[in-house]
């Protein structure tokens, strides 16, 4: 049995192997579009690929990486190998995709910390490895023993019901996209009795196909943004999202927006998340819904994005910040792809409604 978690970053290429195991390891491809990250051509049924974070395409039984993750991976600082000192790192960066979704198995991964043990090599936050025999002391002895800690960011999850009206929480920035297990509204007194957050529900939301310029996704379910939907050229896929903003009083103003999504298990992840445009208003929420990758599309308002994802994580709330948001009225926004290992997300019409697509707003009095 072969196991990926001691073939780092490695490849499962092509040739007549049988009775294979991976998990949970990384497998990664230069060209994720058109290589593969795994290359059964037997489609054997006796390999199992499952349970690894794989950025390219799949070649392989029915059913393998049903549990893996399609995103790409996040290296530590350092990753590689050290000739010098024949130490290596091979773990994933904190908050990398793979993080905390591994499977343990005994012997191999023993010692993980989190809710679940990273996929690949070595925990995130790891100490450099020795390999070779360096690694085992002199001959008829046992190396010391050396302590080693783990190191990785955890959040304490808390729950909110839909739209809320709440304190401003203390005031903090980031220019890019953070990530929580579940969605959360803070509240908090911040010294300034005025201010207050609003969070919005979008109104409605779609997706656009360029391989179906005709169709239309309007009740899409989930919601993605991603630059090659299918393994071909001319593929790509944008979300539009169209929000109602009635909240502010008279005499209130927008001190800060952000846009929050939930991206869906397994797969929702990705290095690089959308770039946030503020569109022309489309004539109704049931217009947002019609629109085709040919027809109905709203035209971008200005000459940059007003917001920018990062790197999200699969089953996650993920929050960037927008600008351009002044007060009351429609605000409509599209997602435009950046990589090809898109962000998938919660659309509008699903059960929970902390998973919806919101628009969170900071208001303060003049």
């Amino acid at each position: 049995m072969a196991d990926a978690q001691h073939l780092p970053h490695g490849r499962c290429g092509r040739g007549a192997a049988t009775s294979t195991s991976t998990r949970p390891g990384t497998t990664s491809t230069g060209a994720p579009s058109s290589s593969y990250s795994i290359s059964d051509d037997s489609r054997s049924a006796t390999n199992d690929f499952d349970h690894d974070l794989y950025n390219g395409l799949i070649r392989a039984a029915a059913g393998a990486e049903s549990q893996g993750i399609h995103a790409e991976a996040t290296h530590a600082s350092g990753w590689g190998m050290d000739a010098a000192t024949r130490t290596g790192r091979f773990s994933l960066a904190a908050g990398s995709p793979g993080v905390d979704d591994g499977v343990p198995l005994p012997g191999f991964n023993d010692g993980w910390s989190g809710s679940a043990p990273d996929m690949g090599a070595e925990e995130a936050g790891a100490a450099p490895v020795t390999y070779g025999a360096r690694a085992f002391g002199a001959v008829g002895t046992k190396a010391p023993a050396t302590s080693t800690s783990t190191s990785k960011a955890t959040t304490s999850p808390t729950t909110t019901t839909g739209a809320t009206t709440t304190a401003r929480p203390s005031a903090t920035s980031s220019p890019t996209a953070t990530t929580s297990p579940t969605a959360t509204a803070s509240s908090a007194a911040s010294g300034a009795g005025s201010d207050r957050t609003i969070t919005v529900t979008a109104e409605a939301d779609a997706i656009v196909k360029e391989a179906s310029p005709k169709s239309t996704f309007g009740a899409a379910n989930p919601l993605l943004s991603d630059a090659r939907d299918l393994p071909k050229k001319g593929s790509a896929v944008y979300s539009y999202l169209r929000f109602n903003v009635t909240g502010l009083a008279p005499g209130e103003k927008v001190t800060a927006a952000s846009l929050s999504l939930r991206t869906v298990p397994h797969f929702g992840g990705t290095s690089n998340g959308p770039a946030i445009w503020r569109t022309a208003d489309t004539s109704s929420a049931a217009a947002a819904e019609s629109m085709t990758w040919r027809s109905g599309r709203p035209g971008r308002t200005g000459v940059a994005a007003v917001g920018n994802f990062g790197p999200a994580r699969h089953d996650s709330q993920v929050t960037t910040a927008v600008s351009g948001v002044t007060g009351n009225g429609v605000v409509s926004l599209e997602l435009a792809p950046e990589v090809t290992n898109g962000l998938i997300f919660l659309p509008r019409e699903d059960a929970a409604a902390q998973n919806r697509p919101q628009l969170v707003l900071t208001v303060t009095s003049d």
